[in-house]
């Protein structure tokens, strides 16, 4: 279980990560450049993966979640089976209020789970509505559900069955 509140080294590894120059690096790399044990940094980016504010990029290394194109959040849904996802706040990102989610993107998330998602193309649907909305208006973003981080709820009463229409 992660802390609610952020470590020193948690701070100064999302710190180095927001540089503008910074390019993805691995847990020892990352430890050599803040002078710190390779294990007090293995740990903190765990923390900080487990936050959704940092991403594992395979071989890569590590980079801002934000920069990567993935956030973290809770997902809301709709009667008919699309959801919102509200982003939980990022360091060094302003983020929108709201991430659409279609119904056939939403994997398989319950209302309330702690979900990570990507930013995915806006659906035809959606770019006719922008074009007809008025200046000054924010646009809509939609994303789709990579991976349930954490459920709202730890027992289910009855049999899930996934459908074809979502």
């Amino acid at each position: 279980m992660i802390r609610t509140e952020p470590s020193l080294l948690e701070v100064q590894i999302a710190a180095l990560m927001a540089n503008e120059d910074y390019q993805p690096l691995k847990a020892e790399e990352i430890a050599a450049q803040l002078q710190k044990e390779e294990s007090a940094v293995q740990s903190a980016l765990e923390d900080l993966c487990l936050r959704g504010w940092t991403v594992a990029l395979g071989q890569k290394g590590f980079c801002l979640a934000a920069d990567a194109g993935v956030f973290t959040g809770k997902i809301q849904f709709r009667s008919q089976g699309a959801a919102c996802v509200f982003p939980d706040p990022q360091p060094y990102h302003e983020l929108p209020d709201c991430i659409w989610i279609e119904a056939t993107q939403t994997d398989v998330a319950l209302h309330g789970d702690h979900v990570l998602i990507s930013l995915a193309r806006t659906p035809g649907w959606a770019r006719r509505k922008q074009k007809r909305k008025t200046e000054g208006e924010p646009e809509e973003l939609y994303g789709q559900v990579l991976r349930v981080l954490r459920r709202s709820r730890h027992y289910l009463v009855g049999p899930y069955q996934p459908k074809s229409a979502f």
